[in-house]
């Protein structure tokens, strides 16, 4: 019996919400509100709306953390709102994010240009033998022979 196939889920939006959050606080100082509207309006976002709560704990912890700085603001529209603004930490902590999505984007052009091209190779005609290259081939380098098990046996004995 064939097993269930497990639905493709895309990668967590939860990782970018702190990158997010400072890039958006970098641009010019606002209330937990507004960085919830700015990120609503993302395409990421448009299936289903940032975490409101996730948010404010992420703002939360990044005044705690020194990242950002926080002060009341009076709000023409509603309650006093607490207004962050990115401190000099903040800034370098975006920094490191920056780094580290760069190497995560060129990691995943790697992904993106293997299953482009298999994709590409799967519309062959149907009966021809599928196989999964072993590691050292999908890097680019020859792969070492395989070798027959019961070989591998008799030389240990």
């Amino acid at each position: 019996m064939a097993r269930k196939t497990q639905p493709l889920v895309p990668a967590r939006r939860v990782r970018y919400l702190q990158p997010l959050c400072l890039a958006l606080l970098a641009q010019q100082p606002a209330s937990g509100y507004d960085v919830l509207a700015a990120l609503r309006v993302l395409s990421m976002f448009q299936a289903s709306a940032p975490d409101a709560p996730g948010v404010y704990r992420t703002l939360q912890a990044f005044e705690t953390n020194g990242l950002i700085s926080g002060r009341r603001r009076l709000s023409k529209k509603g309650p006093v709102r607490r207004e962050y603004t990115l401190t000099p930490a903040g800034r370098t902590r975006l920094g490191q994010w920056h780094t580290m999505l760069e190497a995560a984007r060129s990691e995943l052009d790697v992904v993106i240009a293997r299953v482009q091209q298999a994709g590409a190779t799967s519309h062959r005609a149907a009966g021809q033998r599928s196989y999964a290259p072993d590691k050292r081939r999908m890097e680019g380098r020859s792969a070492a022979p395989q070798r027959d098990p019961a070989v591998r046996a008799k030389k240990r004995s």
